[in-house]
């Protein structure tokens, strides 16, 4: 048996597996209780069952706090992990490739199958990229000014200061982004639930929940931008 890496942080590999896991399955309900509609009706007593419990679970009450939580969950991880990698930038980069690779398969499907039901816009890794290299860009700066404040004083920052900083920076944004989400943004509950929509502009589409971007997988940057800067505190400190 190979011997368990010393240096992981079991907790936050088990709360992300975790979180992959509650993923897997909000997917499979919703493709066995809208995809495969036709098992309601198909005589097989298993699959109908199946689709009647996927069903339920897609239009009850349960997945309108549970969906919530784990996207919480997962984004609030995903800003944990930034303090174990080298270059979050390089990191970003990679996983905005990916997405755009994500846009580009889909939309060759919808084409190919003369639909509009495939393509995939802003989804959960255009989001999730783009917040990472926010991070980079804000965590970047920080360091750059440190770097300003010791050539003048010739003096190196305190670690504690400079973690206190970072934490500060970082509640700020996540405090702006739940702001807006309040002001702006329908409740996670009610896009869960009702497709529900702000009323800001279209070419907000990259922030707020709008007709005009909303595709097969659609993750607008807030309020998932605070879940994330809140879980970067957590890895921080």
């Amino acid at each position: 048996m190979p011997k368990a890496n010393k240096n992981r942080i079991w907790e936050i590999d088990f709360l992300r597996g975790f979180a992959i896991l509650l993923v897997v399955f909000d997917h499979a309900c919703f493709d066995f209780g809208q995809l495969f509609f036709e098992w309601r009706n198909c005589g097989n007593e298993f699959l109908e069952s199946l689709y009647r419990f996927a069903n339920g679970y897609l239009f009850g009450d349960v997945r309108l706090f549970w969906r919530s939580a784990f996207l919480f969950l997962f984004f609030f991880l995903s800003g944990t992990c930034t303090s174990f990698s080298e270059n979050n930038f390089l990191r970003g980069l990679k996983l905005w490739a990916v997405a755009l690779a994500v846009s580009f398969v889909t939309k060759i499907i919808d084409v190919v199958s003369g639909s509009d039901s495939s393509f995939v816009l802003l989804g959960v890794l255009h989001c999730l990229a783009l917040v990472i290299l926010l991070y980079a860009t804000v965590d970047a700066a920080i360091s750059g000014g440190f770097y300003l404040v010791k050539k003048i004083r010739k003096k190196e920052s305190k670690a504690w200061v400079e973690t206190l900083v970072r934490c500060a920076v970082f509640m700020a944004v996540a405090v702006v982004g739940l702001v807006l989400q309040k002001k702006y943004n329908p409740t996670m509950q009610d896009v869960s639930g009702n497709y529900a929509i702000s009323e800001a502009d279209g070419r907000l589409g990259f922030l707020f929940y709008t007709r005009e971007w909303w595709t097969a997988d659609y993750f607008p940057l807030i309020p998932f931008v605070s879940f994330f800067f809140l879980g970067a505190i957590l890895g921080k400190t």
